[in-house]
Formats: C-alpha cells, structure tokens, sequence
C-alpha cells in the first residue's frame, strides 16, 4: 500500500444563496496545485519491508519507489452549507496529472490524486 502526502492550494470560485432567514448555502469549483510533502510504502507481508518513497520531477523509467511525481495539478469542487457561525462542506479534488509516470512498474497502472473530505467550521466574529 502506498502512503503519499500532498498539499494542495485550491483557487475556489464560491457562490452563496440563503435558504430560507438563518441558512445559506454555498457551492463552487476551481483549480488547484499540489506538491508532494511525504510518502512511504506500508505492507502486511514479511516479503516486503515498510520503505519510504522518494519524489521525482522527471518521467524516468526506473524503480518504482522513486518514481513518483512531486507536483500535482486539478480540479477542485465544494458544496455545503452555514447556518449563523457553523459551516459544514464537502470537498472533492480530482487530480489530472499522473503522478505515476508512464512506462513504471504496468503492474499498478495509471495513477492519479483523488480526494474526499468532510469540512466542517466556525467563524469567530461577525
């Protein structure tokens, strides 16, 4: 199993409605960058040893735990909702660059960043 840690910047293109005196609504999408910060390989078997993997920039065609693109790009899409200081949202971010170069290890096949997650916040203040 590979463990890869990117950050992503999202440039977000936000539109809000009320729903009703106290709720809002929100929804938006843009693009993003990621960059690599950490990776590693985790296995359950004796064969193959825990390793850490090693970024690249270049599509070389070598070992596969060095062969991983450090930079990322794609599309970024939220929904959610506010109600007075509380925001909670869904984020979906799907990656379009291979962060897998063609030509390494065809065993694993083409691989891309995609990633889900649960938002939730509070605004201090006004």
């Amino acid at each position: 199993m590979f463990r890869l840690v990117y950050t992503e910047i999202p440039v977000v293109l936000l539109y809000k409605a009320n729903i009703g005196k106290s709720w809002r609504w929100y929804g938006g999408a843009g693009p993003y960058a990621g960059i690599g910060i950490t990776a590693n390989t985790k296995s359950d078997s004796d064969d193959w040893e825990d390793r850490k993997i090693q970024f690249t920039s270049e599509n070389q065609d070598s070992y596969i735990l060095k062969a991983f693109k450090r930079m990322d790009y794609g599309l970024n899409a939220v929904l959610g909702v506010e109600k007075d200081n509380i925001q909670v949202g869904v984020n979906y971010s799907y990656g379009l660059m291979r962060i897998l170069p063609e030509g390494n290890n065809p065993d694993i096949g083409k691989a891309y960043n995609r990633t889900l997650a649960l938002t939730v916040g509070y605004w201090f203040g006004e």
